[in-house]
């Protein structure tokens, strides 16, 4: 076999030769020798044929390599084609099946070659159309026409799910025989995917059309692009009377486009959602108060394709909350009298159980005192009788004593005794020691009645030191030292004071209140020690004084545990207290409030801190 080095060598020898040759020639014509010149010119000729049959040897062996080039790169391109390439005799027999037909059957190749493959791997799909159009293509003839079918068909693989295939089948040769070229592509997934976005489309056609809520969609120019049947029905309109229409100067009402414009150029610039509300109108010119979910869909590159907004229409909720809220504001001011209404009813209720047990109080005090003072002013009386008698009686032991020093036996006797000296010293100081309870007794019952005042119903001019002084004597027993602690040291610090004009009773009371809340703090303090364990002595100070020329100030202070802010300010709400259950009512100092600033036109206040003690202002005017 001759190499291409090897005829390329023989071809640069002819070449040669005939280059020698034709300078050969050239030679011989100058020299006239004729039949050597002939002799020149057939050996030529001969060594050009040579020369043209290795040109055309040559030639032959290059398309034959472009050629196998082509046969290759055709080769690759069907082996490495996605597609499933197949090729039918006339009779519809597999005569060729490229290496993807492998992946769409699930087979080998060797499983489909010889056998038939319409009816038993490939099925039409009914209910599809199937596309003839005509290529032409150029034959020895000149140029013929072949038809191109293409339609879409099942595919049943040897093993697996049924597929989907797009399948176009064109004429073609096979060793010189008429054969059929089939191109199957397998298009499962996008028919799947086709036929899954028709029904999410299907869907959502169908929940926009079936809902109740408001679809509407607008234009980049604000013309309406799609309006929902709820919509159209609530406005009155049809689909052709809607459709690219202004959506702002047809339906939104003029007060409010200016807003409505504001709202679409944030949804275009700001690329979010917006809730918003406006009235739009319908046919009829009636007002619908619509609430607006709104987004602004844009295109790939970047510019509005359009306005998608969902509505509600809230007109007649917006209605309902109006009058709910008109209705709770009645109800609510209903209420507020009403939990006034029942504070006074309670402050008032309370007054009364309070006035109606002071009331009792005062006049049992004041029998009491009645009924003690008539046997006291009798004692009182007598005692004095009394020690005028004994002092005469004793007058006469004396002068016994001294003109007769030297009793009988018998008297002397019983005066030993007796002791009669020292019956003589202590009668007397036994006189006074009377004399000095029944004072006291007096002066006890003289204070119940000024505290009382059950005779003073109106307002009189009355001494305050006096109505605080008949409350500490009440409150004398809770003064006084007890087992386990000391005695509760009151300091006056008395100012001169008019008299004021007031109701001295009710006054008293408060004076009793606030200092009953002292005693109880002082006494929970020495029950119940700070954990600093510092103990100090337990004091109330009263002071008084003239606020000015009008008012005149009561300042009951004590050095206990005190309270904080939030203890002071409910103070004197009614019913508040921090005592436990059975000790306190709440009332006591909501009466005193009562009494100080509505019956007397007066000030009461509380100043504390915990730790710090408690104050209590009392500021009541003269007059």
């Amino acid at each position: 076999m001759i190499t291409t080095t090897e005829t390329s060598e023989k071809v640069i020898n002819i070449v040669r030769r005939k280059q020698a040759i034709d300078r050969q020639i050239s030679a011989l014509i100058k020299t006239n020798d004729r039949h050597k010149i002939e002799h020149s010119v057939e050996l030529l000729h001969s060594i050009r044929q040579a020369l043209d049959w290795h040109e055309m040897r040559a030639e032959i062996q290059q398309q034959k390599r472009k050629l196998q080039m082509l046969e290759a790169r055709f080769r690759s391109v069907i082996d490495k084609n996605a597609d499933s390439i197949i090729i039918l005799d006339c009779k519809g027999i597999i005569r060729f099946a490229n290496p993807a037909t492998t992946s769409l059957f699930n087979c080998k190749v060797e499983e489909l070659l010889g056998k038939e493959l319409f009816d038993k791997f490939v099925l039409e799909k009914k209910a599809c159309e199937i596309d003839t159009s005509i290529m032409s293509r150029e034959s020895d003839n000149g140029t013929d026409d072949i038809r191109v079918v293409q339609t879409l068909v099942d595919i049943i693989p040897v093993r697996g799910e049924k597929a989907i295939a797009e399948m176009r089948v064109v004429e073609t040769e096979w060793e010189g025989k008429i054969a059929f070229l089939v191109l199957l592509r397998d298009i499962t997934a996008r028919v799947r995917a086709e036929e899954a976005l028709r029904q999410e489309r299907d869907f959502s056609r169908t929940l926009v059309e079936a809902s109740p809520a408001f679809f509407i969609a607008i234009n980049p120019e604000g013309k309406v692009l799609m309006m929902n049947e709820a919509m159209l029905t609530a406005l009155g309109y049809t689909l052709d009377e809607v459709i690219s229409r202004d959506y702002l100067s047809k339906f939104v009402i003029a007060v409010e486009r200016d807003r409505a414009r504001d709202n679409f150029v944030k949804l275009i610039h700001l690329k979010t959602n917006l809730t918003h509300e406006n009235h739009i109108l319908t046919k009829d010119g009636r007002q619908l108060l619509v609430e607006w979910h709104s987004r602004a869909v844009f295109k790939t590159s970047g510019e509005l394709n359009f306005i998608f907004s969902v509505g509600l229409d809230i007109t007649e909720r917006k209605k309902a909350e109006e009058a709910l809220r008109q209705s709770e504001s009645q109800f609510r001011e209903q209420a507020q009298r009403l939990e006034q209404a029942l504070q006074e009813l309670q402050r008032t209720q309370a007054q009364l159980v309070q006035t109606e047990k002071m009331s009792s109080l005062g006049q049992m005090v004041a029998g009491l005192a009645h009924e003690i003072n008539n046997p006291i002013n009798f004692i009182t009386g007598n005692v004095h009788h009394a020690k005028e008698y004994i002092q005469e009686l004793l007058e006469l032991i004396r002068l016994y004593q001294k003109h007769y020093p030297d009793p009988v036996p018998e008297i002397k006797k019983y005066q030993e005794e007796i002791e009669l000296e020292f019956i003589m010293e202590d009668l007397q100081k036994l006189l006074s020691s009377m004399e000095l309870g029944t004072d006291r007794i007096r002066k006890i019952v003289l204070s119940l009645r000024n505290f009382s005042r059950l005779d003073e119903a109106e307002k009189k001019s009355v001494n305050i030191h006096e109505g605080i002084d008949s409350t500490l004597l009440i409150l004398h027993n809770r003064l006084r030292a007890k087992p386990g602690h000391p005695e509760i040291e009151v300091i006056k610090e008395y100012g001169e004071l008019p008299n004021v004009e007031c109701y001295a009773g009710q006054l008293n009371q408060v004076f009793m209140n606030i200092l009953s809340n002292a005693i109880d703090a002082l006494e929970q303090e020495m029950e119940n020690p700070p954990e600093s364990g510092v103990k100090k002595l337990p004091k109330i100070y009263i002071t008084t004084a003239l606020k000015d020329s009008q008012w005149v100030q009561i300042r009951i202070r004590d050095n206990g545990p005190g309270m904080n802010e939030t203890v002071c300010r409910r103070l004197f709400d009614p019913f508040f207290t921090t005592k436990p259950i059975g000790k306190g009512t709440g009332l006591g100092l909501s009466i005193s409030y009562q009494i100080v600033v509505e019956k007397h036109g007066g000030q009461l206040q509380c100043f504390s801190e915990p730790g710090k003690g408690a104050e209590f202002v009392v500021e009541i005017p003269i007059k």
